[in-house]
């Protein structure tokens, strides 16, 4: 189940995120603190929940979920609010809920037990991830090559970062202590590419200028997705990953 929530106040943004984390049928978690930006974003990611505080600078909570709901019919809005006073017009805007703060984690389980409309139920998805002992890259479950080493480590990097947009300047600071290569990395960025297009998965990678990150509609991970899975093994063949996986050790400790 994929979840967004929005809210201009960071606490309480931080508060119900920190909540749907810990719940077992959530898989992944967005939040905006600005509704204009959790708009644009949601022009290209659907999700199947949504968190909308009611009183927000901007645009406000009513008519944010009534323009996603003009996007994706079947949307779950839930409202966050202070006041009990909006419940009328929450729930004659088609709401699946409506909750006062301060939210609990059982009070959001409740939520998502009544849901308006069922989550889309996810198709297996193409590529795969593995991080836990050697980094490997899958696409329908068949390694996938890179031509050069370096572009697999550009990926894992990536992984790393969880998928996050990164510059070119901030991977090249991982890949060569004695600075950056310019050239060279233009050579691996196009070998990333056109390997994840070969393999008919473009749309794995998000490229911008002089940015890359990884699409997490469209990829699954080990590490994202089922980070309790850690054997006491992290990405062995790269020693920058050696950082995570001390924090993974201190979680979840070495299970070898």
């Amino acid at each position: 189940m994929k979840v967004m929530c929005v809210d201009d106040e960071q606490l309480s943004l931080d508060l119900i995120m920190d909540n749907c984390r810990q719940i077992d049928c959530i898989g992944e978690v967005v939040g905006f603190d600005d509704p204009l930006e959790a708009l644009d974003y949601a022009k290209n990611h659907h999700f199947d929940v949504i968190f909308l505080d009611i009183d927000m600078p901007g645009m406000d909570g009513i008519t944010l979920a009534q323009k996603l709901r003009e996007m994706y019919s079947r949307i779950n809005v839930i409202m966050t609010t202070a006041y009990t006073e909006y419940a009328l017009d929450a729930f004659n805007n088609d709401c699946s809920g409506y909750l006062i703060k301060p939210i609990t984690k059982d009070a959001i389980k409740h939520q998502l037990e009544t849901l308006r409309f069922a989550p889309e139920k996810e198709t297996e998805k193409r590529v795969f991830i593995s991080c836990f002992g050697n980094f490997e890259v899958f696409v329908d479950r068949v390694p996938l090559n890179f031509s050069y080493n370096m572009s697999k480590e550009i990926v894992a990097i990536l992984t790393d970062r969880k998928g996050a947009l990164c510059s070119n300047m901030q991977i090249s600071a991982i890949l060569w202590e004695d600075g950056e290569h310019p050239e060279y990395f233009k050579s691996l960025r196009r070998d990333v590419l056109d390997t994840f297009k070969k393999a008919g998965c473009e749309e794995a990678i998000v490229h911008q200028r002089g940015m890359l990150g990884l699409n997490r509609n469209v990829v699954a991970c080990d590490y994202w997705d089922d980070e309790e899975a850690y054997n006491g093994e992290y990405m062995t063949q790269y020693s920058w990953a050696e950082n995570t996986n001390s924090e993974l050790h201190f979680k979840y400790g070495d299970k070898r």
